[in-house]
């Protein structure tokens, strides 16, 4: 039990409909090692036994605190209300059902205590489930020990982008204070929240640190995909980001370095767009795919990407870019409701083809 007034960390924790794993989550931080922490829950109107699991966890821990919402309004929303309320020097955010090591916070702190870094980012462990709940796979993006200043921060922040670990918000620690500082909000999008809160975290940050290993644990299953699943206006969101992203580097000067990287997320983003049209909800035909891929075909990005995606070098992104370079719109067509297929009607046979 933490006997500090006034924590080190304050660890925010959003929650809907989690009670098959709220458990194993929280309880991964209240058996934390080093016990300067507050534990923020914020349940987003959860209709399950969610609720009550986390009144009672509080009940008994009183560095718990649960905020019940009266609205559910989405995971921006409730990371926003736990910054607001945050105490910690810093502020770290850990999904309902991920989990940390035990020594997690411990570690984070020796870095920290004495260097008040406006960030701090440590290496992910991605773990994939099959339906029956046992790992199938896991997949470690490490980071080596490492302090960098403003312009050091332009040199490494491209390899994190390619790796995906800039991507994440719940493998970092942030300064409470450098958040309220540049006045940084989750904004209320469908996806890539993460993406756009560290994009403007980073655009003007000036001490940043990273700690080898000290894994978070990303739990992820065949099932959980986003991908997996209709999403509304999945196209105008990544593109949306993309730009952004190209914008940092621009201002980083670091448009090369990241050529290939910004190719294969274009790429990703059409074929998912396109793959999503097959869903009823979408309420598409083959006419409007191919007004859409024209649109895609007359675009500025489009036109500005073309020829850059003859750097790719990964396969599987360098044949998919050259039949969207070709604009065969029937093969890509193709293509895209196979992948739909797989996705929505045969999804373990995917979910191990994804892993090869």
């Amino acid at each position: 039990m933490s006997l500090y007034r006034y924590p080190f960390f304050s660890i925010i924790v959003p929650v809907y409909n989690t009670e098959k794993y709220i458990e194993k989550a929280i309880y991964s931080l209240i058996s934390q090692t080093f016990q300067m922490i507050e534990i923020i829950i914020i349940d987003d109107n959860s209709s399950d036994n969610t609720s009550n699991i986390c009144d009672l966890l509080a009940s008994k821990y009183p560095f718990i605190k649960v905020i019940h919402l009266q609205k559910n309004k989405g995971v921006s929303n409730a990371r926003n209300i736990g910054i607001e309320i945050a105490k910690g020097e810093y502020i770290s955010f850990l999904d309902a059902d991920d989990y940390v090591d035990k020594d997690f916070y411990e570690k984070i702190y020796w870095c920290l205590k004495n260097n008040k870094y406006d960030v701090l980012m440590v290496g992910v462990k991605e773990e994939y489930f099959d339906q029956k709940g046992s790992i199938k796979n896991n997949n470690i993006i490490d980071v080596k020990n490492g302090i960098y200043g403003s312009y050091d921060i332009y040199d490494i922040m491209p390899m994190y982008f390619r790796n995906t670990l800039f991507r994440y918000v719940c493998n970092k620690c942030y300064k409470r204070e450098y958040l309220y500082k540049i006045k940084v909000k989750f904004k209320n999008i469908k996806m890539g929240e993460d993406v756009d809160f560290n994009i403007d975290v980073f655009k003007d940050i000036e001490t940043f640190v990273t700690l080898e290993k000290c894994y978070y644990h990303y739990v992820k299953s065949n099932t959980n995909s986003a991908t997996a699943k209709f999403i509304e206006n999945y196209w105008n969101i990544h593109i949306e980001l993309l730009n952004k992203e190209i914008n940092l580097f621009k201002i980083w000067g670091k448009q090369k370095e990241t050529e290939e990287f910004i190719c294969n997320e274009y790429i990703k983003a059409v074929y998912i767009s396109l793959q999503l049209t097959y869903y009823k909800e979408a309420l598409m035909d083959n006419k409007k795919r191919m007004i859409f891929l024209n649109g895609i075909y007359n675009s500025q990005l489009y036109k500005k990407l073309q020829v850059s995606m003859n750097c790719i070098t990964e396969k599987k992104y360098y044949l998919l870019a050259k039949i969207l370079q070709s604009q065969n719109s029937y093969m890509i067509l193709f293509i895209t409701y196979i992948i739909f297929l797989l996705k929505s009607k045969f999804i373990g046979i995917w979910f191990v083809l994804k892993q090869k």
